[in-house]
């Protein structure tokens, strides 16, 4: 079930279709007691659900859009517990690369890693006990059926454009607040915009942006960077309160010291790539869309808007955004240009 936009279909009909195969997958993907995949699948597609949500804000009322976000909000909290535990698991692995033992001993990481399985399980068996996942697929159904019935009829070209600019605009200010105060609970707000305005871009494609592919890269890279970062925090916070008892207290701070590092490593990486891919002010934020309105019949893979607006090089792999420019003369600079603020 792709994420994309299809060919000549018009804006409204393309979000509707979206909501509907989004609230299906993961309605399909909780049957009884689920795994950890499939909770993780699951909150994948209420993400991608709460972007398109916020996509369409510029053409549904207040009160219906903040009630349809409590509701997925609902949705998703309840399947947080069993996705932070697998997370853990999975972070406990990457941070010990290499040579455990310089990190901990093999006993003392078995020991631990034995205690996250645990855990993990235990979240499992608490969100499928009782009617707990029947409830919540309840919940997705009923969702489903009120937006079906009042979601957005009159979407257009330049509601994506205003939508889109405004998702931007709060990463940029995310950004802004990051660099001022580069603690937590600040970056983990930040993630959530940069999640919002990736999930944005997805459905258009690289059909409809085949210049952009280095910028969205950088996109997802960003958002990589800020999600290992969290999860890294859930582990310390692990160590720090539940799992404190696991592991001697001398080799807990020596973990302890090792999260901190990276976690430090991590945010400056974060920082950097944000500083790169967040250089223009919104109002010149994907000129492309001025195309798009025009072009909204056109099947996405048969519209070139390369003319005038973006302009990438090749696509990006590392930290480092590459080159991205546009004919107006903006652009972004390259790994070993200075920084000017426009």
């Amino acid at each position: 079930m792709s994420f994309r936009f299809r060919s000549g279909e018009s804006p409204a009909d393309a979000i509707q279709r979206l909501v509907v195969e989004r609230t299906r997958s993961a309605r399909s993907r909780l049957k009884r007691a689920p795994d950890g995949d499939a909770v993780h699948e699951a909150r994948r597609d209420l993400k991608r659900l709460k972007a398109l949500l916020e996509w369409v804000r510029p053409a549904v009322r207040g009160r219906d859009l903040r009630r349809w976000l409590r509701a997925v909000d609902r949705c998703s909290h309840p399947l947080s517990d069993v996705r932070d535990a697998q997370v853990r698991l999975r972070s406990l692995s990457w941070v010990t690369t290499g040579p455990r033992d310089q990190v901990l001993p093999a006993g003392s990481w078995n020991r631990l890693a034995r205690r996250l399985r645990q855990e993990l399980s235990r979240h499992v068996r608490l969100a499928g006990r009782g009617r707990r996942i029947r409830r919540l697929r309840e919940r997705l159904s009923g969702w489903l059926r009120e937006f079906q019935a009042r979601g957005p009829s009159a979407w257009d070209w330049q509601m994506a454009q205003a939508g889109l600019r405004a998702s931007y605009r709060r990463a940029r200010r995310g950004l802004a607040r990051a660099q001022a105060c580069s603690d937590s609970a600040t970056r983990h707000r930040w993630r959530r915009h940069i999640q919002i305005l990736s999930d944005q871009l997805a459905p258009l494609g690289p059909a409809a942006f085949p210049a952009m592919a280095a910028w969205a890269s950088g996109l997802e890279a960003l958002r990589a960077c800020l999600g290992l970062d969290h999860d890294l925090w859930l582990l310390r916070e692990f160590l720090r309160g539940p799992g404190r008892d696991t592991l001697p207290s001398g080799e807990r701070d020596r973990l302890l010291r090792v999260l901190r590092v990276r976690r430090r490593k991590l945010a400056a990486d974060a920082l950097r790539l944000g500083r790169r891919l967040f250089l223009l002010r919104s109002s010149r934020f994907l000129p492309a869309f001025q195309r798009l309105g025009q072009a909204r019949q056109a099947a996405f893979e048969d519209v070139d808007l390369t003319g005038d607006t973006w302009a990438g090089r090749e696509p990006m792999t590392g930290p480092e955004p590459a080159t991205l420019a546009d004919g107006n003369g903006v652009r972004f600079p390259g790994p070993d240009e200075p920084l000017r603020r426009r």
